[in-house]
């Protein structure tokens, strides 16, 4: 009965986020109102995701409106940087020398990016298939003693990763404002175990420790060199460690500043951090034949767990 009425739940405040968002922008709210959600996504992640999302939406003093602008000014950001891209041979933050830590360090638009972020999760079909392909491949709880998170963001990935495994960690992000709000999303849904968090670019970062399971949620293609943050993630692994990381090919936002051209590129690029792939899933952003991916420029969600190829 418990379950049945948080399904209940869930489904009554998806719709109530559906007509705010719809009200904004038909077209996005007739994407949602399509979408049909899996019980055990109702029931074990989206309360999660409503959760950060209402601590959130009180240490910004975001009213139900901010929020669905939020998620529309995101949404609509998103279609204008990949409508750029598939008239240029790259993304706009690479061919204009962008610089992200500009964006990280503005308040207001790392809150409403997180917000339009998190929302994602629950509103992207390829998002809401990666969140359950990652919850379903976490390690085993004896096999995990702590963790890593690298640009956490709204830290919806670590907090599914506490909901099952409840294990010490650190998380690191360069946005002092994902910081603070990550801090305190973590001390409302009060964690058991240790959690640091920290303010600082990862290439920077010094733990004399070594984790069992690092994760990496969108990260690697917001950095100019992937190969060198992958290969300090590897040094940073135990000998049984393996990370989690998503990333895309083919997908422009305003801050992406590597541009994957498939997911041969993705592997080739994990391959030369000396890296192997144990697990994957590759899902497209829309639902189009694999044979026109690459010539429509449709933008390619992939997501792994590797180890250390040496181990």
């Amino acid at each position: 009965m418990v379950d049945i009425q948080l399904i209940k739940s869930s489904q009554k405040k998806i719709y109530q986020l559906y007509k705010l968002i719809d009200k904004e922008d038909k077209n996005l709210g007739k994407k949602i109102i399509k979408i049909r959600y899996r019980k055990k996504f109702l029931k074990e992640i989206f309360p999660l995701v409503l959760k950060i999302l209402n601590i959130l939406k009180n240490l910004y003093k975001f009213s139900d409106k901010k929020i669905a602008k939020s998620y529309v000014a995101f949404c609509r950001e998103t279609l204008m940087e990949q409508f750029y891209f598939k008239k240029n041979p790259t993304y706009r933050a690479i061919k204009e020398n962008i610089n992200n830590l500009n964006f990280y360090s503005s308040k207001e638009k790392m809150r409403s990016y997180l917000i339009g972020l998190l929302l994602t999760q629950i509103f992207w079909v390829h998002h809401i298939k990666i969140l359950n392909w990652y919850f379903n491949n976490l390690p085993k709880k004896n096999k995990l003693k702590n963790y890593l998170e690298i640009g956490a963001g709204h830290g919806l990935l670590s907090a599914l990763l506490q909901k099952q495994k409840n294990v010490d960690g650190a998380i690191i992000d360069v946005s002092q404002s994902a910081i603070n709000g990550l801090r305190k999303v973590f001390n409302k849904i009060r964690v058991n175990k240790k959690i640091s968090f920290k303010k600082i670019n990862f290439l920077k970062f010094k733990d004399e420790k070594k984790f069992d399971f690092i994760i990496m949620g969108e990260v690697i293609e917001h950095v100019k060199n992937p190969v060198q943050f992958l290969r300090k993630s590897k040094n940073l692994l135990s000998n049984t460690g393996s990370i989690f990381l998503t990333t895309c090919a083919n997908c422009a936002q305003h801050d992406h500043l590597f541009h994957f051209k498939d997911v041969k590129h993705i592997k080739k690029i994990i391959k030369k951090a000396g890296l192997t792939v144990s697990k994957e899933y590759v899902v497209p952003s829309e639902n189009i034949p694999k044979n026109k991916w690459k010539m429509e420029k449709i933008a390619i969600s992939y997501c792994a767990v590797v180890k250390n190829a040496k181990r």
